[in-house]
């Protein structure tokens, strides 16, 4: 997991960007409103995910954080299923 502070993102440009299911509200309308982050790939796209959960969140580790590995491959490259 790789975690970035709130100026790092712009910079970076991400054309996806996932976040954990903690704080997912707060981050996705942050992420949304905030004009820093509006010229982002990820946003401006709508490729701005939240990791799933199950009993637990798959961005932690458990038994069932392999189903994040598939939901991920199919979320960013939906062709290849």
């Amino acid at each position: 997991m790789l975690e970035l502070n709130d100026e790092e993102i712009p910079n970076l440009n991400p054309d996806v960007i996932i976040i954990g299911r903690a704080k997912a509200p707060e981050i996705l309308k942050k992420l949304y409103e905030d004009q820093v982050y509006a010229g982002t790939n990820a946003v401006k796209n709508k490729k701005v995910y939240v990791n799933p959960a199950g009993v637990f969140s798959w961005d932690r580790y458990g038994a069932e954080g392999a189903l994040q590995i598939l939901w991920a491959a199919k979320t960013l490259h939906p062709e290849l299923f």
